[in-house]
């Protein structure tokens, strides 16, 4: 009873409640992390984690799909102690307006990228899709344009973009000069077209001075247990 009305007073002040899973983050915690970019942060589930892990990081999140990012916007103001800040903006290779994937059901999964037979056959995600308008920046330029401040290091890129992760690191090049290390979400299984595939992500990072150092999280195919997609680590050489 005691805990149900603090909780509900909670509530009334503004603010919410968020239980953060303990992740095991492959060794990344140990760094003096003082900047996160959170690529595709939909509505700041690895932004609450890291917020928790790197207590003294600024955390940059970025979230196209506005259904999302209200959500995300409201718990940066609530919750984020003025270390976390949210723009309404999709990352890619070139600036223009575009048309985005969103799938109402299932924000997380919106993608640039239409989704393929694969996709809509095994999920059921996508059965409510529509095109939306969205304002797309690079990274690069986004951050002189609305940041306009230099990063402090050590800095953590996290990418979960749908399949779009090789055109948001050819918008990036400069701001990945100075990364540390980075989580990039891999999509093994065919569900976008035109996604990148492992071998490629690992190329266009090691051109950029990045190991491949292991996984944080995968999800698997219970029907016969390949992996469906995960979230690779590169760290700087």
């Amino acid at each position: 009873m005691i805990k149900k009305i603090i909780v509900n007073l909670i509530h009334i002040l503004g603010y919410d409640i968020y239980k953060i899973p303990k992740v095991d983050f492959a060794g990344i915690d140990k760094m003096r992390i003082k900047t996160i970019i959170d690529i595709g942060a939909n509505r700041g589930q690895f932004a609450k984690r890291v917020f928790v892990t790197f207590p003294e990081a600024k955390i940059f999140c970025f979230e196209p799909v506005k259904l999302a990012f209200d959500d995300l916007e409201k718990w940066a103001k609530a919750s984020g102690h003025g270390r976390v800040f949210a723009f309404n903006v999709a990352l890619g290779d070139r600036e223009e307006e575009r048309e985005m994937f969103l799938h109402s059901d299932h924000t997380d999964s919106s993608s640039m990228l239409q989704t393929t037979k694969n996709f809509e056959n095994d999920f059921n995600l996508a059965q409510n899709q529509e095109k939306i308008k969205v304002s797309q920046f690079t990274l690069d330029a986004v951050l002189e344009k609305l940041v306009k401040k230099e990063l402090e290091k050590e800095i953590l890129v996290k990418m979960d973009v749908q399949g779009y992760e090789d055109l948001v690191i050819g918008g990036a090049k400069k701001t990945l000069s100075q990364v540390k290390a980075c989580v990039i979400e891999i999509v093994n299984d065919e569900l976008y077209k035109g996604q990148p595939d492992f071998q490629k992500i690992f190329a266009l990072m090691d051109t950029l001075g990045f190991n491949y150092y292991g996984n944080l999280e995968q999800v698997i195919d219970h029907k016969d247990g390949h992996i469906i997609y995960f979230d690779a680590i590169f760290i700087k050489k």
